[in-house]
Parts: structure tokens; C-alpha cells; sequence
């Protein structure tokens, strides 16, 4: 083996495992002392028989060439051979401290393949030690490992010329990437060792990596980086909590189609200029079918969602109602994956057979990207307020964009006669998007199953809306699918959310579950006044709407108790949202009430049921007020401007 190397050392290794020689120290100075390439490549083999005492001498030290060197340390330090870090591991760090301070020349970046196979050896020589002797390292050690590593990775990133040509290139990048995400496991899992790493190198390797991963388009993706890419998309999303960094500089944001929505009038927005630029530059990526590049992406984005609905800042048209989409970006993949998936779905009835999307196709990656698009979207509805959150959905239902997601869905989840345990997992166990996961047909099921639980919990009223306008037969479908699949999940989760509540936001109010009855019993009372509700759940919730029933009421007349019951339906069944999130607000108008505000002379409610406002626009003539909302819609629906109660030309005094 040491001659010839070749298939001898391989069978030497087997050879020696078979026999179950626990050391073979002979072979050591064989190398140390008559250095081939042969004799080094036996000597990695059979490192599992070594004396540990080499590390702690200076034989493996004393090869000539540096690369061996680190080479055999690196297949050495890589077992569990319970190896002592006083001993053996110490020794080994503060000498290659000692080679950065006095030839910190080898450690600078170099294109020629020696550098990088020194450089990628040196990375996995940091790895082990990382993995075996990270609790015993000295915080100079530390910065050693976490200082190389962010010097690799900007070096990485400018080189790229070498990404499609250079295999030694390609090793060192995946492994400098693969450190940089063991080194935020580590953090995650120990926040205490954190360090210099949070506070600096993080944000220094998430501020290269993410224009880096941007510049990637389809041309660049070719099949022998697949590999890098994985190693990639781990790094940025290991580093992706310092994303409230600029990218404004060294971005563009980059433009995108209009579109007009027939005769649904859209309000102007933007947000920061940060997000926008990301953004930008993110979802082009989504139509990228490497699968760690629009997966990483959708990643991406659902972390910034947060910083985008909490920037977003609106121009309030007051001549019209008007309507919120969402970011335009998001928008024009929606609509561009929404025609495809479409016309792949046409020959599919709802409720007949569920379409098995071919991983091989381009169908495929256009369906998970339309999915993904719409977790986006649906997840941007949660982040904002009450009144944008409005717009959004009237949006999206007046378009006839989320009827089609409905439709799509019921053509895209397996169908299921209410025994099947697969199905019922792929709507209990939350879904994990893997880069490393093979592609599946089952993948788009699970996002599916997932996407219409979430619009259930998000958009109930907008989903009650869709099933009233089909047919009898694909009624009973989604009656039947939903009573099957979710609704007992569903109910639990109101359960829990009424037992989670935020008590400070309903005081006056007890409320009391009855799980066993799928009931909710709640009483408010103020000053000598009281009132008695029950909310039934039905079998196929939230698909029908719950049964309220009010009990006794003490000071209450009749017809205020009328007025309630109609408000709180119309709350419960009309409102997207919770039934935590419907009470609340039905509370609130209670106790506007009680505090003397003026109820909305069209709607009779005094937080509008949508924006949550109160009423502003008052009439000079009669004084009465009313809710922008409420108003704008009368003057359009009437055909003119006057005041709804005396007639007389409204002219608004906030």
C-alpha cells in the first residue's frame, strides 16, 4: 500500500478492521520519515489504528509538506477516539495560532489549487474540533476559527470565476459554508458561547452571503454546484437573524410588471427601502427550479414579512373604496405560477381525484412555488393591522384570486374518506422545507394540506365565501373533507386560545370552555348590567358558522339585546379572524358604549367590524357620525353625497 497505494490501502483497512489490530503504530514512521503520496494516503486510511500519542509528538508536525501535515491531523482529529484536548488539542491550536502571527502569509487568500486544498484541510481540521473539544477551547481560539472562516467566505464570494471550473474551489467553499452553519448551531444551542460571533461575524457573513446568493441566476446553476448550493442556502439562513442590515448599497432594486385588477381600485403603499431592495431581489429567485435557491428564498422572505407589514405605509384614497394586494413582487409570481397551475389543474374536478404533480416537470416546481407564494401571502395578512389586513382579503376575494386558491387546493390534497392517517398528519404536523430532502409528490399534498388550514385560521369568512358560491356536490365535498380532517383540530386550537388570552384585554368578561360540548360560555357584565352567551360550534367548523345563544341579561332592553346578538354574529361569521379575536372586538363595542361614544349611524357598530375605527366623519348639518368606510359606501351605492340621515350634502368635519 505504501508503494503503490491504489486499491491496496482500501484492502488494508478492511483488512486490519476484520482482524480487530486496536493500533498500528509501525506504519508512522514509514511516512514521517520516507513521505510519499502513497504512504500519505495509507496513512489517512488507517488512522482509525494510530497511537493518538502522534498528536501529541511532533512526527505528524515534522512532514515537510504543511498539507500532509494538516491532512492526517484532519483524519485523525475527525474520530472519537477520546482524544485529550490538554494533550493533544491545545498543542495543535496555539501552534497554528503561532503560524498565522509569524507566516500569516499562507493564511491570504490564493486562487491556485495548493491554497485552496491547504485552506479547505485547515477548514475541516476546525470542524472537529468544533464538534469534539468546543466547550475546552480559549476565547483566542475561538476568534481564530471565527476569523478565518469570515476572511474564507468573503474571498469566496468574489471569486467566482472559479465556482464553474475549479473542483479544489468548490471543496473549500462547501466546507467554509458548512463551518459557518455548524458554528450557528453551536450558538443556537449555546447562546452563552456566542461571543465576538453574534455581535460581528455573523452579521459580516450574512452581509456578504446575501448579495452573493442573489447574484445567482438560472445560467449560473449548473447541475455540479447543487451541492455548494445546499451549503449555501444553510449558511444564509444560519446567519439570517441579523436581517435588519442595508443592502441599498451594494443592490438594486429591480422592477417589476403593473397590473390592473379590472375596475378594483388599489391603494397606493410602500415600505422601507431596505425590504423593498431585498425583496426585489429575492423573489426572482423563487423562479429559479434549483430547489436551494427558491427555497431559500421563500425562507428568506417569511422572515422580512414582519419588518415589511410593520414599515408599510399607505395613501388613503377618501373618494373611494380601495383596496390593499400585497407586496408587488409577491404579486407578479402569484400571478405568473397561478396561470400555469391553472391550466395543469383544468382536467381535475374537486373532489374526484387529486392531481400527482411529476417532480421531474417544470409543473412541479411552478406548483410549490405558487404554494409558496401563497404562505407568503397568507402570513403577510396575519402581520397586519386589523384595517390593512381588511383591504388585503377584500383584495384578494374581489380579484378572484383566493377562489381560485380554493379550488386549486381541493385539486392539489389527497383525497381522503376520513381513515387515512396520512392525510390527517399532513394537517397536524407542521411542515419542515429541507433543501437536502429529495423533491416528492407528496411534498406539494403536505404544502397544501397546510395552506388550507392556514386559511381557515387567517381568512374563515373569505373561505365561508368561496364555499357559498359552488355547487351542492363540491359543498359536500369541503363539508365532508374539512369535518374529516380538520375541524376537530381547529376547535382545540380556539379552545386553547381562549384559555391563552391576554386577561387585560377582557376585563369585565369571564369566559369558560366546554371542549366536550364544543361550547364557549362567556358572561360580561358592567356596573348592575349582564349578559349571558353561549357560541356552539358545529361539526364542520369553522366551514358553517357558529350558533350563538344568549342566556339571561340583567338591565339590558330588548332591543339593544337584538342589537348585540346581531353585531356579535355578524362578527363571528363575516370577519376573518378568531373567535378570541371576534369577542374582543364585540367587547370593545360594548364598552365604547358604555364610555359614551356615538355608535356609526349606517352600521350601528362603533368600531367598524373591519377597520377597527371609530366613527370620524361627522355631518355639519345633523352632527351624527359615521365610519369613513361605511360612508364611501353609501355615496356609491346611493349615487350621491348626502348625508344618510338628513339628506342634506355631506360635507365631513373630523
Amino acid at each position: 500500500s505504501i508503494s503503490k497505494n491504489s486499491i491496496f490501502g482500501v484492502t488494508l483497512k478492511n483488512i486490519l478492521k476484520e482482524l480487530s489490530i486496536p493500533k498500528f503504530p509501525e506504519c508512522c514512521p514509514l511516512v514521517t520519515q520516507n513521505y510519499t503520496w502513497e504512504s500519505l494516503v495509507t496513512m489517512q486510511l488507517v488512522t482509525s489504528q494510530l497511537e493518538k500519542s502522534l498528536l501529541s509528538s511532533n512526527s505528524l508536525l515534522s512532514i515537510d509538506d504543511g498539507l500532509s501535515s494538516l491532512a492526517l491531523i484532519n483524519s485523525i482529529t475527525s474520530l472519537d477516539i477520546n482524544l485529550n484536548f490538554d494533550e493533544h488539542i491545545n498543542p495543535l491550536l496555539e501552534y497554528m495560532l503561532g503560524f498565522k502571527e509569524t507566516k500569516s502569509a499562507i493564511y491570504s487568500y490564493k486562487k491556485d489549487n495548493a491554497y485552496l486544498q491547504f485552506a479547505a484541510t485547515i477548514i475541516g481540521v476546525y470542524e472537529n474540533i468544533l464538534r469534539f473539544w468546543k466547550n475546552e477551547i480559549t476565547n483566542e481560539q475561538k476568534d481564530l476559527i471565527f476569523c478565518s472562516v469570515t476572511s474564507w467566505i468573503i474571498n469566496m464570494s468574489e471569486d467566482k470565476e472559479n465556482l464553474q471550473n475549479s473542483t479544489p474551489f468548490l471543496v473549500f467553499a462547501y466546507r467554509a459554508l458548512n463551518l459557518v452553519r455548524n458554528i450557528s448551531k453551536i450558538i443556537d444551542d449555546q447562546p452563552d458561547y456566542s461571543g465576538e460571533w453574534t455581535g460581528f461575524h455573523a452579521n459580516k457573513i450574512y452581509g456578504t452571503l446575501i448579495p452573493y446568493f442573489c447574484t445567482f441566476d438560472k445560467a449560473m446553476c449548473s447541475p455540479q454546484i447543487y451541492h455548494f448550493l445546499c451549503a449555501l442556502s444553510d449558511a444564509v439562513l444560519a446567519t439570517s437573524s441579523s436581517q435588519n442590515m442595508s443592502f441599498s448599497n451594494v443592490l438594486k432594486e429591480k422592477s417589476c410588471p403593473q397590473y390592473i385588477w379590472g375596475n378594483l381600485k388599489t391603494v397606493p403603499f410602500y415600505f422601507s427601502d431596505e425590504e423593498s431592495v431585498l425583496l426585489s431581489n429575492l423573489c426572482p429567485l423563487m423562479n429559479n427550479r434549483r430547489r436551494p435557491l427558491y427555497f431559500t428564498s421563500h425562507r428568506l422572505i417569511m422572515k422580512i414579512l414582519h419588518n415589511i407589514a410593520s414599515s408599510l405605509k399607505i395613501e388613503t384614497l377618501d373618494d373611494d373604496e380601495c383596496y390593499l394586494t400585497p407586496p408587488t413582487h409577491i404579486l407578479t409570481i402569484l400571478r405568473e405560477t397561478d396561470e400555469v397551475v391553472e391550466t395543469m389543474l383544468n382536467e381535475f374536478r374537486v373532489g374526484d381525484c387529486c392531481c400527482i404533480v411529476d417532480t421531474s416537470t417544470d409543473s412541479y416546481h411552478y406548483t410549490l412555488c405558487y404554494l409558496l407564494s401563497w404562505m407568503q401571502v397568507l402570513r403577510y395578512s396575519t402581520l397586519l393591522n386589523p384595517e390593512n389586513r381588511s383591504l388585503l382579503s377584500g383584495f384578494l376575494t374581489e380579484s378572484g384570486l383566493f377562489f381560485k386558491f380554493m379550488n386549486n387546493l381541493f385539486r392539489l390534497m389527497p383525497v381522503s374518506d376520513g381513515n387515512d392517517e396520512i392525510v390527517r398528519t399532513m394537517f397536524l404536523n407542521s411542515l419542515k422545507l429541507d433543501v437536502h430532502c429529495p423533491p416528492s409528490a407528496c411534498e406539494v399534498q403536505h404544502v397544501a394540506c397546510q395552506l388550507f388550514l392556514t386559511s381557515l385560521k387567517t381568512m374563515p369568512a373569505s373561505v365561508r365565501l368561496w364555499v357559498g358560491s359552488q355547487d351542492k356536490r363540491i359543498v359536500d365535498v369541503v363539508n365532508n373533507f374539512t369535518t374529516m380532517n380538520v375541524s376537530q383540530y381547529m376547535s382545540s386550537e380556539e379552545f386553547l386560545a381562549i384559555q391563552n388570552r391576554d386577561l387585560s384585554s377582557f376585563k369585565n368578561m369571564t369566559i369558560k370552555t366546554r371542549p366536550a360540548a364544543r361550547e364557549i360560555f362567556a358572561v360580561y357584565s358592567v356596573e348592575d348590567m349582564s349578559i349571558e352567551l353561549t357560541i356552539t360550534f358545529p361539526t364542520n367548523h369553522p366551514i358553517s358558522p357558529v350558533a350563538i345563544d344568549f342566556g339571561k341579561r340583567v338591565g339590558v332592553s330588548s332591543s339593544q339585546w337584538r342589537t348585540w346578538l346581531l353585531q356579535l354574529t355578524t362578527f363571528l361569521t363575516h370577519q376573518n379572524g378568531s373567535i378570541v379575536d371576534g369577542l374582543s372586538l364585540w367587547k370593545k363595542n360594548i364598552d365604547k358604549r358604555f364610555e359614551g361614544v356615538e355608535e356609526c349611524m349606517i352600521c350601528f357598530y362603533i368600531l367598524h367590524g373591519s377597520t377597527c375605527q371609530l366613527p370620524k366623519l361627522t355631518c355639519k348639518h345633523c352632527k351624527k357620525k359615521y365610519h369613513s368606510a361605511c360612508l364611501f359606501k353609501w355615496f356609491k351605492t346611493s349615487n350621491n353625497a348626502t348625508c344618510p340621515l338628513c339628506r342634506n350634502l355631506f360635507d365631513t368635519k373630523v
